[in-house]
């Protein structure tokens, strides 16, 4: 059969019968038709697989478990603490609703006042710092014995 023309004249090596007027291009890894965010995150994930999980990884693992189990027990408890509060510390709705909601104001300006000095002493100090602060408001405040200094521990334990 004749070979239709391609930029010129074909040259076939007669032993293999391959055209050798064009080169031979690499084959990827990647498929060529994703899009550049898609090809990201398929770079990403070789990267990931390529570094592999190893002790460091566990440990920073378990590190921020406890941090972030840390930070559920401050929402949780305020339901645990909630009704004796309320009988020791004669509270109104209003008061009982502000002493839910503290936690949530402090995370929120702590979410801020934190991510702004991590850019400063970095992430791990910064974490350490905020972990210690949480900690040492919290002990604190399970010793209070007034609504108003409860209520601060709890802004800063937030």
């Amino acid at each position: 059969q004749p070979q239709p023309e391609l930029d010129g004249e074909l040259k076939k090596d007669p032993e293999k019968d391959i055209d050798t007027t064009k080169p031979v291009k690499p084959v990827k890894d990647v498929v060529p038709d994703l899009s550049p965010t898609t090809q990201l995150a398929h770079d990403y994930e070789n990267a990931l697989q390529e570094a592999g999980f190893g002790r460091y990884q566990w440990t920073l693992f378990a590190a921020l478990g406890l941090g972030l189990a840390a930070d559920g027990v401050e929402i949780f408890v305020v339901g645990f603490v909630l009704p004796s509060a309320e009988r020791d510390l004669c509270l109104s709705d209003q008061r009982k609703g502000w002493l839910g909601g503290i936690i949530f104001l402090g995370m929120m300006i702590g979410a801020i006042i934190w991510g702004s000095v991590s850019d400063k002493l970095g992430r791990k100090m910064t974490l350490l710092i905020a972990l210690g602060t949480n900690a040492f408001f919290a002990l604190i405040s399970s010793f209070s014995t007034g609504y108003a200094f409860f209520m601060v521990c709890r802004l800063f334990s937030g």
